[in-house]
Formats: C-alpha cells, sequence, structure tokens
C-alpha cells in the first residue's frame, strides 16, 4: 500500500481508471480519446515541480510561473473544493 502519492504518480491512477476520470483530468485537453495529451499537463507540470523542490533548486521562468498559475486556474474549476468548512 502506498503511503503517499507522488504528482507524476496521477497519470497512471488516470489513465487505468479513464472511465471515471475522463471528464475532469483531461482539463481542456481533447479529444479525451488521446490518453496522454490530456494527462501532459501533469508532467509538465511534475517537471517544473522537480526545479523547486529537489536539492538542486533552479529559478523559474516567467513561463513556467504563468504556466503553474494557468493550470491552478483550471484546477480549480475541474476539480472544485465542495467540502464545507
Amino acid at each position: 500500500m502506498w503511503t503517499y502519492l507522488n504528482l507524476i504518480d496521477y497519470i497512471n491512477i488516470a489513465s487505468a481508471n479513464w472511465y471515471e476520470f475522463n471528464t475532469s483530468f483531461p482539463l481542456d485537453n481533447l479529444p479525451i480519446e488521446n490518453k496522454k495529451q490530456c494527462l501532459g499537463w501533469i508532467k509538465s507540470l511534475n517537471n517544473i515541480r522537480q526545479k523547486t523542490h529537489h536539492p538542486e533548486k533552479e529559478s523559474l521562468s516567467t513561463e513556467e510561473v504563468n504556466y503553474v498559475k494557468e493550470i491552478y486556474e483550471k484546477v480549480t474549476q475541474y476539480f472544485p473544493d465542495d467540502q464545507e468548512s
């Protein structure tokens, strides 16, 4: 049993359970039949995350920062926090 998940693990989870996740994980990427394309944003985001969360830290470019902001907006749209506080 896993004790934690890495961001990159969500690609395998979503891909293996595509029928359940094909309306949310693609974000705006279509067609949903192309899982690799629809889940590519996770890989891109993970590559950016690695730059800032490993001992050899790197600075992010303006484009990378903007990409993270764009993905954040889409994730909050497609995965809303419906829990009441």
